[in-house]
């Protein structure tokens, strides 16, 4: 079912994931049986213990257990020992994760700048991998000043880090995506960024919030028609595809006459059909789609075609389909074996 929608699967991955649900992990089994008797412990001595003394105790208790395997499930439960005096909070993240509300924040950053200084620092000082700088860049984002839209813009021009940078892009894009010093970072990373993934995510902002510009109409041509990563190219293709009928210039871009002298490769035509069809343009996809020679793009228009059309009765035809495939290919390779033997 998931390969039949183009999500791609292993079948190691599919089995160990079903094998998890009726046989849990011994992992999972130990940490289970290890969170009750935490549990245990912190009511037992009034909600005050905290990981330290939580360990030493089940250590006393028989249970063998390491402390950062304790301070991980007590992170899991929800659960914190008693702390003397005030808690000090050293990152403005956790008025994040507390506040949540995306106008509670954006009223206190615009009225505490100094709080907006120190989302800066965590997203410059935290690891990308953690996840904590990312969500010092969205908390960032819910600043209406142009302090903050200048910081991200900074982020997706200069970071060393790519994951940084895109999350940079997309929190820009988001937020800002109408703001022309916005734009044009955006379209300095569509057309500069060192990753392919990078120059996807600009370009992903710029079509939904910026098609109407002319500038970025001319730059998805030019990738639809040229980019040297097939990536960015077939992006580019599909939103092309939106506005074919009212740029006809565009029209070589979907032309796949296979038995042309200057015809694409099969697979750059069955993204342009798929182009074409996801683009709603019916009449001249049924066209070209009769002057493909090749079986296998066929087949495959076929599926988008039902999926387009009728999704909830398409996933079990295309699903069929696949399995008779399946099963031709199963009993070819056994007329080989056998002819071979």
């Amino acid at each position: 079912m998931l390969s039949a929608h183009d999500c791609k699967i292993a079948p190691a991955t599919y089995y160990a994931h079903h094998k998890r649900q009726v046989t849990p992990s011994a992992r999972t089994v130990r940490d289970a049986k290890l969170k009750e008797q935490i549990n245990e412990v912190f009511e037992a001595n009034y909600r005050v213990y905290g990981a330290r003394k939580i360990w030493r105790e089940l250590n006393r208790q028989g249970h063998r257990v390491a402390r950062c395997t304790v301070e991980r499930l007590m992170r899991e439960l929800g659960i914190t020992g008693a702390v003397r005096g005030r808690r000090v909070i050293t990152t403005l993240l956790e008025y994040h994760e507390v506040m949540g509300d995306k106008e509670t924040l954006t009223s206190w950053l615009r009225g505490h700048p100094e709080d907006l200084q120190l989302l800066m620092r965590d997203a410059l000082r935290f690891a990308p991998a953690d996840g904590a700088a990312e969500t010092a860049l969205r908390a960032i984002s819910h600043s209406p000043e142009t302090e903050a839209r200048d910081f991200l813009i900074d982020c997706c021009r200069s970071s060393h880090h790519i994951h940084l940078r895109r999350t940079a892009m997309h929190v820009l894009g988001e937020t800002w995506g109408g703001d022309p010093a916005a734009t044009a970072a955006l379209l300095e990373g569509a057309e500069r960024g060192p990753d392919p993934e990078l120059r996807v995510t600009a370009l992903r902002w710029l079509t939904e919030r910026c098609a109407h510009l002319p500038k970025v109409r001319e730059l998805l041509y030019r990738y639809a028609s040229a980019d040297r990563d097939p990536t960015v190219r077939d992006h580019a293709l599909r939103w092309m595809a939106q506005w074919w009928p009212d740029h006809p210039k565009y029209t070589a871009l979907f032309v796949t006459d296979p038995r042309a002298a200057d015809a694409p490769e099969p697979e750059r035509r069955a993204v342009m059909l798929q182009a074409l069809a996801t683009g709603g343009h019916e009449a001249e996809f049924e066209r070209q789609l009769a002057r493909e020679e090749m079986p296998r793009i066929q087949n495959q228009m076929r599926h988008v075609e039902r999926l387009r059309t009728a999704p909830g009765a398409a996933a079990p035809a295309v699903f069929h389909e696949r399995l008779l495939t399946g099963l031709q290919r199963l009993l070819k390779a056994r007329a080989r074996a056998g002819n071979a033997g």
